[in-house]
């Protein structure tokens, strides 16, 4: 029997189902979280030319002879000629930063929500995850800060998925603090069957006399398996003395 911390059979499942749901859902807020630092449509702004064209935390969109494209920061673009800057600085470096760090917990967290499947863990650690998962929701929402270095633009597409893995994040953050203490694993239990009592005979030789059971009397044995699965004996005793036994398993 395993107890205490340590690791578990596979998929048991120790700490019950949050950990799995909370992984699965941070596994979605993290390909959102990257879909939004990687958008060149995270704001829409309108060029001096009245064109409205995307730009991103790390690049921005670019179009040319009728074909728009991302282009990354640093690339020299005449479509935000004198309007828009092209390095990092200000809240678009901040920006940045909130989003790297974001993707970096939130990478982590879903992880080790999913060891929990196979491992039982400490209470501590699932507090340390739902704050790490609070801590990643504020993180991608300081991504719009890059609003800050571009005051007249709109929410672009790259914002709505950094607000929607925010969301996301705060509901592994809840489930993670409702994650309750792990249990462990269960001791196979054999239930007590009657003996017969031995009876000496005259002859000098030892033979089972048999318990008096009354007719009609069903005796249930059920044993667990270190499978998990539950082996249930039915006897029953019939008006002429004889025994009806009946087994089924039970798998869980």
């Amino acid at each position: 029997m395993a107890t205490g911390p340590g690791c578990r059979r596979c998929c048991s499942n120790p700490h019950g189902w949050q950990p799995m749901v909370a992984g699965s859902l941070g596994l979605v807020a993290y390909v959102l979280s990257q879909v939004a630092l990687g958008s060149c449509k995270f704001l829409q702004c309108d060029n001096p030319n009245g064109i409205s064209l995307g730009i991103g935390i790390t690049n921005y969109e670019y179009c040319s002879y009728g074909s728009c494209y991302c282009q990354p920061r640093g690339y020299y673009s005449s479509s935000y000629e004198y309007y828009y800057g092209y390095d990092y600085d200000g809240a678009t470096a901040a920006a940045l930063a909130f989003g790297i760090i974001a993707n970096v917990f939130g990478f982590v967290m879903f992880i080790v929500s999913y060891c929990a499947a196979c491992r039982a863990f400490r209470r501590g650690v699932f507090i340390f995850l739902g704050t790490s998962y609070s801590f990643c929701a504020v993180s991608v929402l300081l991504t719009m800060l890059l609003f800050i270095d571009y005051s007249s633009c709109t929410i672009g597409s790259g914002a709505i998925c950094a607000i929607i893995a925010s969301i996301i994040w705060i509901a592994c953050a809840v489930l993670s603090f409702m994650t309750p203490n792990y249990k462990d694993d269960e001791t196979p239990t054999i239930a007590m069957v009657p003996q017969q009592a031995p009876v000496i005979v005259s002859m000098g030789q030892t033979m089972p006399q048999p318990v008096q059971v009354a007719p009609g009397t069903v005796t249930i044995t059920e044993t667990v398996q270190p499978d998990g699965s539950v082996i249930t004996e039915k006897v029953t005793a019939n008006p002429d003395g004889s025994k009806t036994v009946e087994t089924f398993t039970t798998q869980s």
